[in-house]
């Protein structure tokens, strides 16, 4: 059933209030379903009104990635050695990388912004399989070593997939407040958790993905891509400054998360697809 319903997004709704009413309970009927445009019109009544909604089907909340499905893909004790710090590990591509990981024998602590249930989810299944996972709490807004202080482990990798909002609504072809945002969360929360890794253990690793978006350039994403522009030099140049730093730059491809998810299908990679070979090139630098 398309609508009314969880899976939908208003569009436009028109009410008639009438003299007396229809029946004794409100119905409706679906007059149009467009599957190209995932479009639906429907027609309801009831007491004291006749109204014509339109709206579209929302895109259904993507399912992660079991652990029990991913660690047919790693070799037992893969990652063995690695301790890595997952910076939005709640869902998307840092849950598909926490599992991975802890599938190889790895120790992982995720972060969340928000959403602290899918954290302990994740560390629930992982640990559940008899892997070792701990939750922080961790906002890109904010000063990384304050919050990362109950950190448990020495981080030997770092991935860094904190984000805010990519696809918003804008008044203006640039907004300087928007590429402040960007900047704050891919660029500043990136050098922080980077230095606070190396305070901590001896040697680190640490993935910033980028996107293909760069070469793209899609429409309303120019804050974004200025940003992951930036990101990408930055990561480049602290490998080459500061000592035991090593970082692997990776242009992604749109992943399938909710982040990403549009009313119109779009190609998506899963997460584990493009994640394992990087954990594989992140291990072998460590």
């Amino acid at each position: 059933m398309f609508v009314p319903g969880l899976h939908s997004i208003l569009s436009k709704i028109d009410v008639t209030v009438t003299e007396g009413g229809t029946g004794s309970s409100l119905g409706y009927a679906v007059k149009r379903f467009q599957p190209m445009l995932q479009s639906v019109t429907l027609d309801a009544v009831g007491p004291g009104l006749v109204a014509r909604v339109e709206g579209f089907v929302r895109p259904r909340p993507v399912e992660q990635e079991r652990l029990r499905d991913l660690a047919a893909l790693v070799e037992p004790g893969a990652f063995a050695a690695v301790s890595a710090l997952i910076v939005g590990g709640s869902r998307g591509l840092g849950a598909a990388t926490a599992k991975l990981i802890a599938a190889g024998g790895g120790a992982v602590c995720i972060t969340y912004a928000s959403g602290a249930e899918e954290a302990e989810a994740v560390a629930r299944e992982i640990r559940d399989a008899g892997g070792r996972c701990q939750v922080l709490r961790y906002d890109a807004a904010e000063p990384a070593a304050p919050q990362l202080v109950a950190l448990a482990m020495r981080p030997s990798q770092l991935y860094h997939f904190a984000t805010p909002r990519i696809f918003r609504q804008k008044r203006a072809p640039f907004e300087p407040a928007c590429l402040d945002e960007m900047m704050r969360v891919y660029n500043t929360a990136f050098y922080e958790l980077s230095q606070f890794c190396l305070e901590r253990g001896d040697a680190v690793a640490a993935f910033y993905p980028s996107t293909s978006a760069i070469d793209e350039a899609p429409r309303d994403t120019l804050e974004y891509v200025m940003a992951k522009i930036a990101g990408e030099t930055l990561a480049a140049t602290l490998a080459r400054t500061l000592p035991n730093l090593r970082t692997v730059i990776e242009r992604l491809p749109r992943v399938k998360t909710d982040q990403t998810a549009t009313i119109f299908p779009v190609p998506a990679a899963a997460p584990s697809a493009l994640m394992l070979p990087i954990i594989r090139r992140m291990s072998a630098a460590a």
